[in-house]
């Protein structure tokens, strides 16, 4: 029988309004990968803070190495060998890599710190882990994912016996994802216990050993993965018969809405060529970083290109800034969503309207009966209102305030709406109101352009796919031609088609 490293009993937890953890009991294996997940809200990001000492329970106990632990802060939970990474990282960004992993645990030699030492021993690190990675870079000025290696160098540093991770992989590329599972498997070599928090089910099935599901504060089942299959953990995870992950309503398209022709802008992309059309879903795979960011502003006239034209509704559109693209009907949902105007501490519903206020107003006066309709139209269209519009946006999950601002932005009266990566961050059950939530603006005649990192959902949601890389379109895929072989090998040639 394997080693229980953490055993959680009857743990429970509540905040305003809702109770995050009831009377949670699992325990995790010493030296394995314990995948937690669970839709929005189901208390699995209020378990880990509560582990690594930034909350604390209100009935129930946990115990690690078969001691019970009591009411940590974060700096006990490092000395007792655990570790975190959170959403919101705990790095000086102004700092080194070596400083940042040595803070507050400093090497010294007779009473003086020694910056030698510490540069050596992160190095050494680096290389234990498989990572080539300069000590003395600064933190700011590296990618995410070496930024996370960090945060697990520290665990290493404190000698942590177990390292919980809070959703790190959707902020990252496919290459960089990788990198991060390699490190993943390298501590699982040392010995190190490692639970890990995902809404990517597939993420579940490539490293795990066991996993925990979580539902509405609940333990619902835990279970070795090489015993269960996707549709099976899908309906642990949703509490119903596993439903259909990528809902698709094929609607009437119509005419051409957007139009790119020979778009180029040096070192970035070159002579992108396009069409977009009312009521259809677009799919753009193979776009990432700079590559997605680049063509999109290109596009709305955010950034300048060098040559090529757009065309909007069959007129010229010689954008130069996102508010002459607004003004002529065309939104970015982008995806850094948490900068696109969530007001906190406001409620869900006053959230979603906020964008909308001229329709919501009188007198400058906001009129709750207009705005509470506002936010049913779309809030309720999304299936997340039965009990979240009216908590105030600080006490929302994660994943619940990504879809209120995607619902916001997605009131306005747009025809052409630049989708991206609309559901990063969101639990399966969340997902699939969005796809609806897309299937009906399209059957509403709305040009849909939709980009996304994860093929499966590019192709489950889009009529049609276009696949650009490298900054080079290099294939177009009607949605029943279409297969995640098909577009990975389009991109790893980089053969036109």
């Amino acid at each position: 029988m394997a080693e229980s490293i953490l055993s959680v009993k009857g743990l429970s937890k509540n905040f305003p309004g809702v109770a995050a953890l009831d009377d949670v009991s699992f325990d995790v294996d010493r030296g394995t990968i314990h995948a937690l997940v669970g839709e929005n809200g189901s208390g699995k990001s209020t378990l880990i803070k509560i582990l690594t000492g930034l909350e604390r329970e209100d009935a129930g106990q946990w115990e690690l190495n078969g001691r019970r632990i009591r009411y940590l802060t974060p700096e006990e939970a490092l000395k007792r060998g655990i570790g975190a990474l959170h959403h919101e990282s705990t790095l000086m960004g102004g700092l080194t890599a070596a400083e940042n992993i040595f803070l507050g645990n400093f090497l010294a030699k007779g009473g003086i710190l020694s910056w030698k030492s510490m540069r050596e021993k992160a190095r050494e690190m680096f290389r234990s882990l498989g990572i080539d990675m300069n000590p003395n870079e600064v933190v700011d000025n590296l990618p995410m994912v070496y930024r996370q290696i960090i945060e697990v160098c520290k665990a290493i540093n404190n000698n942590c016996e177990l390292v919980a991770m809070d959703e790190p992989s959707p902020a990252l590329t496919d290459e960089d994802r990788d990198i991060l599972f390699s490190v993943i498997k390298k501590l699982k070599e040392r010995g190190i216990t490692v639970i890990y928090i995902t809404h990517r089910l597939e993420e579940v099935f490539e490293i795990a050993d066991k996993v925990t599901v979580l539902r509405r504060g609940k333990h619902i089942s835990t279970e070795q993965v090489n015993d269960i299959d996707r549709e099976k953990l899908i309906s642990l995870i949703v509490g119903e018969p596993a439903l259909e992950e990528y809902p698709k309503e094929h609607t009437e398209i119509g005419e051409v809405t957007l139009k790119v022709e020979g778009l180029t802008r040096r070192r970035i992309f070159d002579n992108i060529t396009f069409q977009g059309r009312s009521g259809e879903v677009l799919g753009i795979a193979g776009l990432t970083g700079g590559d997605k960011k680049g063509l999109v502003h290109a596009i709305l006239g955010i950034d300048r290109i060098h040559s090529g034209k757009v065309t909007m509704f069959g007129q010229p559109a010689r954008l130069r800034n996102l508010r002459q693209a607004i003004d002529r009907s065309t939104y970015l949902v982008a995806e850094d969503k948490s900068g696109q105007g969530l007001m906190i501490p406001l409620e869900g519903d006053k959230s979603i309207t906020f964008v909308s206020i001229d329709g919501a107003t009188k007198t400058n006066t906001l009129v709750s009966g207009l705005q509470q309709a506002f936010s049913k139209q779309l809030g309720g269209l999304m299936g997340m209102f039965n009990h979240s519009s009216r908590k105030e946006s600080e006490f929302l999950t994660g994943g619940t305030r990504q879809r209120i601002v995607v619902s916001k932005w997605l009131m306005e009266d747009s025809d052409i709406i630049f989708l991206d990566e609309p559901t990063r961050g969101v639990d399966i059950g969340g997902k699939a109101e969005i796809y609806k939530d897309i299937n009906y603006l399209a059957g509403q005649g709305k040009t849909i352009i939709l980009i996304s990192s994860d093929i499966r959902e590019i192709i489950g949601v889009s009529d049609r796919i276009l696949v650009i890389h490298n900054g080079r379109l290099l294939g177009e895929l009607e949605q029943n031609e279409a297969t995640e072989e098909k577009i990975i090998s389009i991109m790893e040639n980089e053969v036109k088609m």
